[in-house]
């Protein structure tokens, strides 16, 4: 008989040494919530915190989490998202106090570990707190779960920590209004809102207020649009990348651009490429910003941190394929062809839009001036636009009828040179244009 009261007395005194974690880790409804704690880390915060009380969401509250949103329930299972377990279970804990149902008010609130404040309703008895992940508002299935520092209340919901209300787009909106305005001009604006498990690099507004204004112009401009989303989309790269997992030294990571970012990890912080890094770890429910002092310029592109003339001086287009006199591609800028040759060759169908565009249209004579006798019209280079087939090329086929606009106008001094009835020298001089040489 005595031995069978020590054997009970032995049993009770187990049961009531649990700790906040013995308590969910031997709880059968609780294992999502356990496997979380264990990855992330908090297995020991829970075990030795002086006093807490921990809101513990049920294995069918995550099962609701994996069908309305699996992409985000699968993260959460991975290191990389580790912070976000973090930031998520800190906003179900309040350190401190242990708070028994008997205690609720309705109207009241909990603040929790995270500083995220959750709304208290009790109707009838049962207890709810809001906002929740899935229904809005969890209500607590099973109170008072005691533990030798505290208290567990089982939920039928996740709450929502903050970050889960913002994706990185919206998130942005509120602290960089030049991030936002550019990725809006570049039609990036759904791709951050709808794209998942992203780091962006983002640089803060007087990052961009360094940026000379010809650059800035060049980039909001209707030519400048196909560089300034490949200049953001190098701040972007296609994974999650919190401040913990960068190793030590040098590292690279691919950018949505294509081009790679140097990541520098030192005692002094980390640099990426030449930018540092200010603010890290800035969770957002699609991945995670960490906030840069530089507009990062990737080499690719037309727009880097110039050398020679280029399109502005110091930060402006790139040298060789710049906007400026060159050799090379150019912008417009390749050979006799000129302007005038690309408004005049493609037909008025190309410049047919949807309802949502504008397109404003030069005059002829701006063309005209635009197109020769200036830095776009004296490379040597291939031009931007090639030249279409045509029964002309190699000084076969039948000319077209007669019409200033298909003249070629020699070194902007419009000068017309005869195509017809096998005499000139073709349709640009020496061959170099549309047409070779050849006879009619």
């Amino acid at each position: 008989m005595i031995n069978r009261l020590f054997l009970l007395l032995s049993f009770f005194s187990t049961v009531a040494a649990q700790s906040l974690y013995d308590v969910i880790s031997s709880n059968p409804d609780l294992t999502v919530l356990t496997r979380l704690v264990d990855s992330s880390g908090l297995a020991n915060t829970l075990d030795s915190a002086t006093l807490g009380t921990l809101f513990a969401p049920s294995d069918q509250a995550f099962a609701n989490l994996q069908m309305v949103n699996p992409k985000l329930f699968n993260a959460l299972l991975t290191s990389e998202w580790t912070l976000h377990v973090q930031e998520i279970l800190g906003a179900h804990f309040v350190d401190g106090v242990a708070l028994a149902s008997a205690d609720a008010t309705d109207g009241g609130s909990v603040i929790t570990a995270t500083n995220d404040t959750f709304a208290v309703a009790v109707s009838s008895g049962t207890i709810s707190l809001s906002p929740s992940v899935i229904l809005g508002s969890a209500t607590v299935i099973q109170a008072d779960l005691n533990a030798t520092n505290g208290l567990v209340h089982i939920l039928d919901d996740i709450l929502a920590a903050s970050f889960l209300s913002l994706g990185a787009f919206e998130f942005l909106e509120s602290v960089n209004s030049t991030f936002v305005e550019l990725a809006e001009i570049a039609g990036l604006a759904d791709y951050l809102r709808d794209s998942f498990g992203i780091t962006i690099f983002a640089p803060n507004e007087d990052a961009f207020a360094a940026i000379d204004s010809a650059t800035l112009e060049y980039l909001t401009s209707f030519h400048g649009i196909p560089a300034l989303k490949q200049l953001l989309l190098y701040h972007v790269v296609y994974s999650v990348i919190p401040s913990f997992s960068i190793r030590s030294g040098r590292s690279k990571e691919k950018t949505a651009q294509g081009g790679f970012v140097e990541i520098l990890n030192t005692f002094s912080g980390v640099t990426v490429d030449s930018a540092s890094v200010l603010e890290a770890d800035i969770l957002v429910n699609n991945g995670i910003i960490h906030e840069i002092d530089e507009v990062l310029m990737p080499s690719s592109t037309a727009v880097a941190k110039g050398k020679g003339k280029g399109y502005a001086k110091g930060k402006g287009y790139a040298k060789g394929k710049g906007y400026a006199k060159g050799k090379g591609k150019g912008f417009r800028g390749g050979g006799k062809k000129g302007y005038t040759n690309y408004y005049k060759y493609y037909q008025p169908e190309t410049f047919r839009v949807s309802n949502d565009h504008t397109t404003s249209a030069p005059s002829e004579d701006k063309f005209l001036d635009f197109g020769f006798g200036s830095a776009l019209a004296k490379g040597k280079g291939k031009g931007y636009f090639p030249p279409r087939p045509d029964p002309l090329s190699k000084g076969k086929g039948t000319p077209p009828a007669p019409s200033k606009g298909w003249e070629y106008r020699n070194k902007g001094k419009g000068v017309a040179s005869p195509v017809y009835n096998g005499k000139g020298k073709g349709y640009e001089a020496k061959g170099k244009g549309y047409y070779a040489k050849g006879k009619g």
